[in-house]
């Protein structure tokens, strides 16, 4: 396996995390080289220790022998640095790297641990670290001896100096690495005794300093000192106190201190080594016997906490075990007798079943047979009970559509894990007529069995009563739609004319009129008005009836939409004589509505108390609770009695107003109510007698930033007489059935210089006019006798001749869905009639811009 990971390097690891481990290795072994190479006595390449060789095999055996470049280089450069030649350092390097890379092999072999916690681990390191270190020892002293420099020693002496500093180099420095790396801080004990493993480091270190500078032959003195570190601290204090130790031994030798000083300097260095490695393994096996005893102790500790929990566990199950059998015989008891009672209970539900009127069958779930059914449901089935009770299945008398359905059902039933369930199915009778039925069960258990028991009801005569409500639902729905129909074709035809009567009064207005003939124009205008008011009052109530009016609830500053209303009702109440104030200071009130039918609601209130108020009208708004508002109409006129009020809001009802020269209808009230009522809110009032107070009750809303909400909408009636976004030579195409509204768009387009109208009565026609002339403009009627302007507007959108025209909607269907429809469809604005002249003209400049070709101006009314 070593041999796979050296020959594959660059695949088991990054290239980039090897370089940076080589070269720490590299320079490691580098430093310790030359401190070890000061250590040299009587050859300049032979050390009493050589460090490098521990850090070779510490390195090798935490980071693999993928690192052996690092301890090769490192050798070389030191060699070479130390003075030998370029071939005689390469030959060094040779066999310092191979002494590592065969120590870490075989030490791997063995299952070595890192932290030497095992007796075996200290003795392997030991035994093979000086055995490897045979073969630098070996292959450096045959170097110096074929090249010479031995330096006057023998070749054993060399020989035997330099095994002795590798081996040293191992016991001494290889540990040290070692046990730093692998032990982690969490399990040393130097965290949890941090001042006695430094007193225990200085005493030793001056200990050691006084014995082995001393010329007596005192040294074992230091061995208890050790054995102190070793038993509290373990591997990693031996490994500090001997590397301590040993390192003041070494240097007091070398400096001419210490027992050493009287034998010769080969025998003193082997006298200063074998002193340094009894040091070093009785450290190392004195540590590693600790820690197996303390390691040993721990987990006998642990084994006996495990034996206790065993013995309290088995205890316990044991006393639940007795429990348990005394409530088994307990609950056997209980069973016999519970079973007892489900028996009797089974044969009442059966009994009840018999009496019951409805059709009853009761199921077994496990085999899905039937167990028993009452006479009624026989008669359902048309089979008698035993003939049920031998079909495989109770679904057999279903039709096969109503097997499948409730088979899915009973299946949706058992993963939802309910135990009731109802629907439909069909009964194929055994003289083969369908009867549809409805059923519902319930699942109970007898003992071990799970029984269904089920209610089935023949739901013949209710299929039939279904049918004839739907049969009416469906005729509801027809007459609703004819109803809406006649509202929208009522719509056109009402509407239209009125077009054609204040259009021509608008063209006739416009123009110098003689004082009487302008007032008879004016009267025209008014009545107009006033019918048109009618009508919109009439189709309004119509359709909230019907339920096709659809009010947009929005966020409202009810302050600004009274000021509004109050500002278009002035001129009004000021003609009348009649004081109109709107009482709002200082008030902040958002309500949520429909803000055009709100204004319409507030103009009628205002418009009823300028005619029938008295002498003032006051409008105010006041946040009636946290979560509603309400706006106040009063007058200062008559009083209403009970009964009037009863009468007030119902439709048509003016209470006498029409004997006194009012106009009206009796709609205004009633329209009103339906309105606010659609809005989410209430109407009334409160009247005495003298005034009245109308208010409005709705939902209060959040104060928004919007920049248009509430601001007033001024009609602009002023005629303009030139139009700067117009063009001359414009075409326009009118599509009307009309003759009238014809005639009258007619005159429109006269008024205006260089306006070239087209006409089609009918809706295809106006298609084929579009297609082949390609107007500017087109003017289009939502009614037509062939096709509907809706048909028309998505066959001239959907004609690549005709889809950039823009088409102008004049229509007397007022509807917001109507108009929302046929904008989407590509409509480019929506006209409600009646028309002014005005709006049209607003139109023809707005949308004629986009397609005509020259400016357009309308002339000056002669």
């Amino acid at each position: 396996m070593e041999r796979t990971v050296t020959r594959r390097l660059p695949e088991a690891d990054s290239m980039a995390r090897w370089l940076v481990e080589v070269a720490a290795v590299a320079l490691f072994y580098y430093l310790t080289a030359r401190l070890g190479l000061g250590l040299a006595f009587a050859n300049k390449n032979v050390t009493a220790i050589w460090p490098p060789t521990g850090i070779a095999v510490a390195a090798l055996v935490l980071l693999g022998t993928r690192v052996w470049p690092g301890i090769a280089i490192g050798a070389f450069t030191a060699n070479l640095a130390n003075g030998a030649s370029v071939d005689i350092a390469l030959g060094f390097s040779v066999g310092n790297t191979l002494a590592p890379l065969l120590a870490a092999s075989l030490l791997r072999r063995i299952s070595f641990h890192p932290r030497l916690d095992r007796m075996v681990d200290v003795a392997g390191l030991a035994g093979i670290g000086t055995a490897s270190m045979l073969v630098s020892s070996t292959l450096g002293a045959s170097i110096l001896a074929v090249t010479g420099g031995l330096g006057g020693g023998s070749y054993w002496s060399v020989w035997s100096t330099w095994w002795v500093g590798d081996s040293l180099g191992v016991l001494l420095f290889a540990p040290l690495v070692l046990v730093f790396l692998s032990t982690p801080l969490s399990e040393s004990r130097l965290r949890t005794r941090p001042v006695e493993a430094a007193v225990c480091l200085v005493i030793t270190g001056v200990a050691g300093y006084f014995i082995l500078t001393s010329s007596l032959p005192i040294q074992f003195l230091v061995f208890p000192f050790v054995a102190w570190a070793a038993l509290r601290f373990f591997q990693l204090g031996a490994t500090a106190t001997m590397l301590l130790v040993c390192t003041i031994s070494v240097w007091a030798t070398v400096n001419g201190f210490g027992p050493h000083l009287d034998y010769s300097p080969t025998l003193r260095l082997v006298s200063l080594d074998l002193f340094n490695g009894a040091l070093a393994v009785s450290a190392l096996l004195l540590a590693a016997v600790s820690e197996e005893r303390a390691t040993a102790m721990r987990r006998l500790h642990q084994s006996a906490q495990h034996l206790e929990h065993e013995i309290t566990l088995r205890t316990k199950q044991l006393a639940e075990a007795n429990t348990e059998l005394k409530n088994e015989v307990a609950v056997r008891g209980a069973t016999e007798e519970a079973l007892r009672r489900q028996t009797l209970e089974y044969e009442s539900i059966l009994r009840a079943i018999s009496d019951l009127g409805e059709g009853a069958v009761v199921v077994d779930m496990s085999t899905r047979r039937i167990r028993y059914a009452n006479d009624a449901y026989c008669r359902i089935t048309g089979y008698g009970l035993e003939e049920l009770q031998a079909f495989d299945s109770y679904l057999a008398v279903l039709t096969p559509e109503a097997r499948l359905r409730t088979d899915q059902t009973t299946l949706s039933i058992d993963e939802a894990g309910s135990t009731s369930a109802f629907g439909e199915a069909a009964v194929l009778t055994k003289d083969g007529q369908e009867v549809p039925v409805d059923w519902a069960s319930s699942r109970v258990r007898f003992g071990r069995a799970e029984l269904s028991i089920g209610v089935v009801r023949d739901a013949t005569e209710r299929k039939r009563k279904l049918s004839l409500v739907e049969a009416a639902r469906d005729a509801a729905q027809a007459a609703s739609r004819a109803k809406g129909e006649y509202l929208s074709r009522l719509s056109h035809e009402l509407r239209t004319p009125l077009t054609v009567i204040m259009g021509y009064s608008d063209l006739l207005s416009a123009g110098e009129l003689p004082t009487q003939e302008r007032s008879h124009i004016d009267a025209i205008m008014r009545s107009a008005e006033h019918l048109l008011s009618l009508v919109n009052d009439v189709l309004d109530i119509a359709r909230i009836e019907a339920g096709q009016e659809t009010l947009v609830l929005t966020p409202i500053d009810a302050v600004l939409l009274c000021k509004e209303a109050v500002n278009m009702m002035a001129s009004v109440a000021h003609r009348s004589g009649v004081s109109l104030t709107c009482d709002v200071d200082g008030v902040q009130c958002m309500v949520k509505g429909d803000r055009k039918r709100l204004l319409q609601v507030l103009l009628n209130l205002i418009s009823n108390g300028v005619k029938y108020g008295g002498q003032s009208v006051e409008v105010s708004v006041r946040q009636a609770d946290a979560g509603t508002a309400r706006i106040f109409v009063s007058d200062t006129g008559r009083g209403l009695s009970k009964a009037e009020q009863v009468l007030l809001f119902q439709p048509f009802q003016r209470l006498g107003a029409e004997r006194r020269g009012s106009e009206g209808t009796g709609l205004g009230l009633a329209l009103s109510k339906a309105l606010v009522e659609g809005m989410g809110g209430s109407i009334g009032l409160t009247s005495g007698r003298s005034g009245t107070t109308f208010w409005i009750t709705l939902a209060a809303d959040t104060p928004v930033s919007a920049d248009g909400t509430g601001r007033p909408v001024a009609e602009q009636q002023a005629r303009r007489t030139s139009s700067n976004g117009a063009r001359r030579g414009l075409s326009v195409l009118h599509i009307e059935d009309n003759p009238m509204m014809t005639e009258f768009v007619e005159s429109l387009c006269r008024a205006r210089e260089g306006v070239h109208l087209q006409n089609a009565m009918l809706g295809r026609m106006g298609v084929e006019l579009a297609q082949a002339s390609k107007p500017d403009v087109i003017f289009l009627d939502g009614h037509l006798p062939d096709i509907d302007g809706t048909e028309v507007l998505r066959l001239l959108k959907a004609d690549p001749l005709t889809r950039g025209i823009p088409v102008v909607i004049l229509s007397a269907d007022a509807t917001s869905a109507r108009v929302a429809q046929l904008i989407k469809l590509g409509a480019s604005k929506y006209l409600t009639k009646p028309i002014r002249a005005q709006a049209f003209f607003d139109a023809l400049d707005e949308v004629g811009a986009r397609g005509g070709e020259r400016d357009l101006t309308a002339p000056t009314p002669a």
